[in-house]
């Protein structure tokens, strides 16, 4: 169930009343939105008289959010579900819209373009909606609504008719469309009046009542009593610290940087921290981590073509700058692909001599990567072309977009940024869910 309105209209006091009339046990916990300016707005009313029913009072337990992620009302939802309790009031949903660490909030921190953004937030966003649709629980949601006034023909004191502006809520400040995911829907106006915009409830469907509470939801129950019984669905087993800490220390064994992993928890599963995967779905991480070291653990360095021997060895000494000079190879004039080769043809496609030959462009003293970078840079490319990566890619996308026509042409710094970007489109071109186009 949702109630919006705007701010005053008594979202958070007729949600209390709803609760409370759908709680035999009085089980009620609420997710509050600390921080904002509804800051305490159920605190306020822990310990005051039930207006249904006589003789007891308001009490319930509140979790205050600091961050309006998603992920976070995901969590809560989820915790209060396993906790035990009948009735939870998320209050209000539309911080994890517009506020701090909100869906917008995510998107807007993005680099590049929002389609690319929105691809990691909309999956936080419906996993915060499946938790409320599958809780356990019954979930009541208060969301805030766009405030405007209008103008409205009234009789004055003098019997005259006049114009008295009166305050009203538009849109709720959430997603387009979030109505539709509750069972019933309402609308409050600034005199506590609320409206039903869409139920599956028939005997609630258009009713308008003043300051709904007990009455107003005695045909919802009875609407849902008559419903078949069924096992509710089992909340799933969050992530064991166990499980984080392997997944830490197989990022450790890849040299990955926690945040490389986070990325693609992101991607797959919606999360944006190790903490707030399932057991599952932890379980899923690890296997793909694995896999990724004994795949780390197979890699074989980049070969040379045949008869390109004499060109790679020409000396290389260190300068004072730490940088490498080279004597210009010899240039290979042709390579041949006896019998022999054929099957490692077969499973390492061929691809430009420069990805081959890491050496056979001079490096310019002082300017230049070093020689360890461009055998990185090389055995991270023969990887992406094995892995399916189309060739020209590499001098059509990766080096032209670097204004470079050759990797020997690239800076220290340049060269690293390349190595990084290289093994995070190695890490999308083998994560579960397959490869996707690298941001090269």
């Amino acid at each position: 169930m949702a109630i919006d309105g705007p701010s005053g209209s008594g979202k958070t006091y007729t949600a209390l009343r709803c609760a409370f009339a759908l709680s035999p046990s009085r089980k009620v916990a609420v997710i509050g939105t600390e921080g904002s300016q509804d800051d305490d707005a159920a605190e306020k009313y822990v310990g005051l008289p039930d207006p249904d029913h006589a003789g007891q009072t308001w009490e319930f337990d509140i979790l205050h959010l600091s961050s309006f992620s998603p992920t976070e009302y995901t969590a809560a939802i989820e915790e209060a579900c396993r906790a035990g309790y009948e009735v939870v009031i998320v209050d209000s949903l539309s911080h994890a819209w517009e506020g701090k660490d909100g869906s917008l909030e995510l998107v807007g921190r993005t680099p590049g373009n929002s389609y690319t953004a929105w691809k990691d937030v909309t999956p936080m966003h419906r996993r915060m909606v499946d938790a409320i649709l599958n809780s356990t629980a019954h979930v009541i949601c208060t969301m805030r609504s766009k405030t405007e006034y209008i103008l409205e023909e009234q009789a004055g004191k003098d019997g005259k008719p006049k114009q008295v502006p009166r305050k009203v809520g538009m849109a709720p400040i959430q997603r387009q469309g979030m109505e539709y995911e509750f069972d019933i829907y309402g609308s409050l106006d600034w005199s506590h009046i609320l409206t039903v915009t869409k139920t599956r409830c028939p005997s609630v469907d258009g009713l308008t009542v003043v300051k709904a509470g007990a009455g107003f939801m005695a045909p919802i129950i009875d609407w849902l009593d008559t419903g078949t019984v069924t096992d509710p669905p089992r909340i799933a087993p969050k992530c064991t610290d166990d499980q984080c800490n392997r997944i830490v220390e197989l990022a450790e064994q890849l040299s990955w940087k926690i945040g490389r992993v986070t990325v693609e928890t992101v991607k797959k599963f919606g999360c944006d921290a190790l903490y707030q995967l399932k057991a599952t779905e932890a379980d899923e991480t690890i296997t793909w981590l694995e896999g990724q070291v004994r795949l780390a653990a197979n890699k074989k360095p980049a070969r040379k073509p045949r008869g390109a021997a004499a060109a790679t060895t020409a000396p290389v000494e260190a300068n004072g700058n730490g940088q490498h000079d080279a004597a210009e190879p010899a240039t290979v004039e042709s390579t041949t692909t006896t019998e022999a080769d054929t099957s490692s043809a077969i499973t390492e496609p061929a691809v430009p001599s420069e990805l081959t030959d890491p050496l056979n462009v001079p490096i310019t003293p002082g300017v230049g990567p070093h020689s360890d970078q461009l055998d990185q840079i090389v055995a991270l490319v023969n990887d992406l072309v094995t892995g399916g990566m189309p060739r020209e890619t590499y001098r059509e996308k990766i080096l032209a977009k670097r204004g470079v026509k050759s990797a020997k042409e690239l800076t220290p710094e340049q060269a690293a940024e390349l190595i990084d970007a290289l093994m995070a489109a190695v890490d999308r071109q083998t994560a579960p869910d397959g490869p996707d186009d690298p941001p090269f």
